[in-house]
């Protein structure tokens, strides 16, 4: 089985594009167009768990998975396009997953081994089976709360440095936000954006020794 830095490689991109694309001077024009595939492979794959959500048996239809796992799928490829089309010079993909893998979990992953496909194995590592999730045995190796990583730049935070809390990334550095208003929200838990009167948020000073939050926060 083709490894992630082969598909990435000679990864194939057929797909035609208007004569106005081409023409589009902008350098992130086909990392942008990327995303909306993205969103276009998203959107199916909600439409399904909607689906699913309403008519519980869907799940058991062996045709469920057969029909949806080409837009999952669709994820790693698009992934797979963004690394060789970012604006600034491609992107070891490989290696970038590696480096989040490890540094987000707080593990050192296994190459020694040869791994294959195992669909049991996976379930028993994602506690799947049987009665509900298991917690990761891993876990209790992750990272002390001072050793945590910035979600977008990854380098470990220090006390008194500035942070944030990102919907998606957790714990950032404001700093890696940038002055833009579209980086923020209003509202972590529901998303909501800025208004246009609302303040840029200023975040907390990081302070392990009180769970990351300085004083008062």
């Amino acid at each position: 089985m083709l490894s992630l830095l082969a598909l990435q490689a000679q990864l194939p991109w057929t797909i035609r594009y208007s004569k106005e694309f081409r023409a589009n001077t902008q350098t992130q024009k086909d990392f942008t167009h990327t995303l909306l595939h993205i969103s276009k492979a998203h959107g199916k794959l909600c439409g399904a768990m909607e689906d699913a959500d309403h008519h519980s048996a869907l799940l058991d239809d062996p045709e469920f998975q057969t029909k949806f796992k080409g837009y999952v799928a669709d994820y790693v490829i698009c992934a797979l396009r963004l690394a060789n089309v970012f604006p600034g010079g491609p992107i070891n993909l490989a290696e970038a997953v590696e480096t989040r893998l490890e540094l987000k979990n707080g593990v050192t992953l296994d190459r020694s081994t040869d791994f294959q496909f195992d669909p049991a194995a996976i379930l028993e590592m994602n506690g799947t089976e049987g009665t509900g999730l298991k917690p990761d045995p891993r876990a209790a190796e992750g990272p002390d709360d001072d050793d945590l990583p910035c979600g977008i730049c990854l380098v470990s935070f220090v006390a008194g440095d500035r942070v944030i809390e990102d919907m998606d990334l957790g714990t950032v550095h404001l700093a890696c936000c940038g002055p833009g208003r579209e980086s923020y929200v209003k509202d972590i838990e529901t998303g909501e954006p800025l208004g246009p009167d609302d303040p840029l948020p200023t975040g907390y000073i990081w302070n392990p020794d009180r769970g990351g939050r300085s004083a008062g926060q």
